[in-house]
C-alpha cells in the first residue's frame, strides 16, 4: 500500500478512536493491519469501502464536529463543569426543573448529583453529574468473604428445589456474618437462555435470573407438588447442572402462580402493577422472551418481579455482584439496544501468555458514540440494576470503560483491534450509581492494562484486583480485593499442591487489601475449576455443583478453622 494512503488511514483511524498498534502482555508493539482498521472504522459505522477513501471520510468527520456547537455529553465532577459553547443556554435537570446558564464558557455549578440536559443553540447535550470518586466504606475498615458460584451450591433445600437459589444464597451470608465476614461473592446472576450454561452470555444485564427463585417463598404457590420434588431429588443427585431440565422442572409451577396472580384482584396484584408501571422495560423483555405466546409473556413479567422481591430482601447484607463485560449475541440486550452496538465486530481480548491466539467472546461492541448519544443510558441501566442490591460490584474486565478489543467477523482474535471508548464518561455513571445506591465498586483489572488504566480507578475509587495465583511474587495492592485464585484458574489444592491453604490465606488477611475473599471449595481442596477458559461445551463448565454441601461446610471446625485466617 502507498505510504501517503496508509498514512491517511491512520490518521482516520486515529479520528475513530481506533488504536493503530498496541503493547501486548509479552511487551511486544502488535500493528493493525489495513484490512482490520478498514473493518472496524466500517463497523463504527463510516462509508469507508478502501483505503482510499480515508481522506475523504477524514474532511467529511471534520465538517460533522464544526457544525455542532455542544459535545453529545458532559462530565460535571461534583457538579462543576466549564462548557466552551455560547449561551444563553438552560439546564434541564433530572427532576424537570430549569435553570439558566450563563457564561463564556459555559458555567455548570452546583449541580445535583444525577443525569441533566444542556439546552443551548437548539443542540441537547447530556449532563452526567458525578461524585469525584465511588461510594467507600468507612475509612479503615478492612474485611472478608467467600467466593461460591450460585449454581453450584448444594443444602438440604436443593434436594427439594432441584438446585441452589436465593435463600440458599442468604443462607451462605448467614454464616459468613456470623463468624466476622461481610461479603459473599457470586457469578452474575442475569437471565438466560435455557440451554446456556455461561454467566457471561446472558439474554440482559438488566434482568434476573428466574431458575434462582426459591419456589417455596412464592406466595401464589402452596405447596410443592410430589412429583416435582422428585424429579428435583434426581436434579439435585446430579453433578452437573442440568439447566434445561430445571427450567422444564420450575416453569410449570411458575406459570401456575403466575395464572393465580391475574385471576383476581388483590394486594399482591396491586403490587404487581405498580412494579410493572414503574418498570416499563419489562413489558419489552417478557415479550421478547415469549415470542408471541401470550401464557409465556405473563409467566416471564411475574418471574422477574420475584426476582426483584427476592434480590431486594439480600440487599445491605453483604451481596457482591459481577456485572458481565457483555450479553449474548443474540439475547434481549443486543436485539431491543441494536443501536448502541456495532454491527460486524465482536468483543475479545488478545494474546496473552494464557491464550496466545487470543479470545473471541462472541459478545456484541459497545459502540461509543452511539453510547453517548443517549448519555449512555444502556449503560446506566446496567449498573444500576446490580448496584440496587449489591454491597459491592464487581465490572468484569474494567479495561473495557477505557478501550475495547474488538474482532472484526471473519478476523482472528490476533488480528483484533483496540477501540477508545469515553472512559471519563462511562467512569462518571459509574460515580453516579454507586453513590447513589451506596455500593462499593471494584474493578476486574486483570490481563493486559495500560497503566492509566490503574491510575484513573485510584482516582476515583475503583479498588483493584489481586490474585496471588496470577501475580505469586507481586505486592498485594493497598485497598484491593485479593483472593487466592478466580473462576477462571484452578482451584488453590491443584495450582499449589502441598501448600498450606491456611498459610496462603493469612498472608492475604496480613496485607493491605480492603477485602480477601476465600473460594469456598478451597477450604475443602477441590481440585477440579468451575471453568477452563479457552474450551467449550466439550467441558462441564459452569455447571460442576460443590462436592460438600453448604450445611456441612458450616458444621465443618476445620473450615470454620481456615476462614479465621482470614478474620484475623
Amino acid at each position: 500500500m502507498l505510504a501517503p494512503v496508509m498514512r491517511q488511514l491512520e490518521a482516520l483511524a486515529r479520528d475513530c478512536g481506533v488504536q493503530t498498534e498496541y503493547v501486548d502482555a509479552f511487551g511486544a508493539v502488535r500493528r493493525a493491519s489495513p484490512d482490520a482498521l478498514v473493518a472496524v472504522i466500517r463497523a463504527l459505522g463510516e462509508d469507508l469501502a478502501s483505503p482510499d477513501d480515508a481522506g475523504r471520510v477524514l474532511l467529511d468527520r471534520a465538517r460533522r464536529r464544526a457544525a455542532r456547537r455542544l459535545p453529545p455529553v458532559i462530565v460535571a465532577w461534583d457538579g462543576r463543569a466549564d462548557v466552551d459553547a455560547p449561551g444563553p443556554a438552560e439546564l434541564v435537570c433530572e427532576d424537570g426543573g430549569v435553570r439558566p446558564v450563563t457564561g463564556a464558557p459555559l458555567a455548570l455549578r452546583d449541580l445535583p448529583i444525577g443525569y441533566h440536559a444542556l439546552v443551548a443553540g437548539g443542540e441537547r447535550a447530556h449532563v452526567i453529574a458525578a461524585p469525584s470518586r465511588c461510594h467507600e466504606p468507612p475509612a479503615g475498615e478492612r474485611t472478608w468473604g467467600v467466593f461460591a458460584p450460585l449454581y453450584a451450591l448444594r443444602s438440604a433445600r436443593t434436594r427439594v428445589h432441584g438446585g441452589a437459589d436465593l435463600t440458599d444464597l442468604a443462607h451462605c451470608i448467614d454464616w459468613v456474618r456470623g463468624l466476622g465476614g461481610s461479603v459473599v461473592g457470586t457469578l452474575p446472576l442475569l437471565a438466560a437462555f435455557p440451554d446456556e450454561p455461561s454467566p457471561y452470555l446472558p439474554v440482559s444485564r438488566r434482568f434476573w435470573n428466574e431458575l434462582y427463585l426459591d419456589l417455596s417463598a412464592v406466595p401464589e404457590i402452596d405447596a410443592l407438588p410430589e412429583a416435582f420434588v422428585r424429579s428435583a431429588a434426581a436434579l439435585d443427585a446430579a453433578g452437573e447442572v442440568d439447566y434445561p431440565g430445571l427450567h422444564a422442572a420450575r416453569e410449570p409451577l411458575l406459570r401456575d402462580a403466575a395464572r393465580r396472580l391475574w385471576a383476581s384482584a388483590s394486594p399482591r396484584r396491586d403490587a404487581f402493577e405498580r412494579w410493572r408501571a414503574a418498570t416499563p422495560l419489562a413489558d419489552a423483555y417478557a415479550a421478547f422472551r415469549a415470542g408471541g405466546d401470550e401464557d409465556a409473556r405473563r409467566y416471564h413479567l411475574y418471574v422477574q418481579w420475584l426476582c426483584r422481591e427476592q434480590l431486594a430482601a439480600l440487599a445491605g447484607r453483604g451481596l457482591y455482584l459481577d456485572l458481565p463485560v457483555g450479553v449474548h449475541p443474540r439475547g434481549f440486550d443486543a436485539v431491543r439496544e441494536a443501536d448502541a452496538f456495532a454491527a460486524g465486530v465482536s468483543v475479545g481480548a488478545p494474546p496473552d501468555p494464557l491464550f496466545a491466539g487470543g479470545q473471541d467472546w462472541t459478545v456484541p461492541a459497545l459502540h461509543p458514540e452511539r453510547s453517548r448519544r443517549t448519555g449512555h443510558r444502556y449503560f446506566a441501566e446496567c449498573v444500576r440494576a446490580h448496584a440496587e442490591f449489591a454491597r459491592v460490584l464487581r465490572i468484569d474486565h474494567v479495561m473495557g470503560l477505557f478501550r475495547r478489543f474488538w474482532i472484526p467477523r471473519g478476523f482472528p482474535a490476533t488480528e483484533g483491534v483496540y477501540v477508545r471508548m469515553p472512559a471519563d464518561e462511562l467512569v462518571a455513571v459509574v460515580c453516579v450509581e454507586s453513590y447513589r445506591h451506596r455500593c462499593a465498586i471494584v474493578g476486574e483489572d486483570l490481563g493486559t492494562v495500560e497503566p492509566a488504566v490503574r491510575d484513573e480507578m485510584a482516582r476515583r475509587g475503583l479498588r483493584r484486583m489481586y490474585v496471588a495465583q496470577l501475580a505469586p511474587d507481586d505486592p498485594v495492592p493497598p485497598g484491593c480485593v485479593a483472593s487466592l485464585n478466580t473462576h477462571d484458574t484452578p482451584p488453590f489444592a491443584a495450582a499449589c499442591p502441598g501448600a498450606d491453604i491456611g498459610d496462603a490465606i493469612a498472608r492475604l488477611a496480613a496485607s493491605e487489601a480492603w477485602a480477601v475473599l476465600v473460594s469456598l471449595e478451597d477450604l475443602w481442596g477441590e481440585t477440579r475449576p468451575q471453568n477452563v477458559p479457552g474450551t467449550g461445551r466439550e467441558r462441564p463448565n459452569w455447571r460442576r455443583k460443590m462436592a460438600r454441601a453448604i450445611d456441612e461446610a458450616a458444621a465443618d471446625p476445620a473450615c470454620a478453622a481456615l476462614l479465621a485466617r482470614a478474620r484475623r
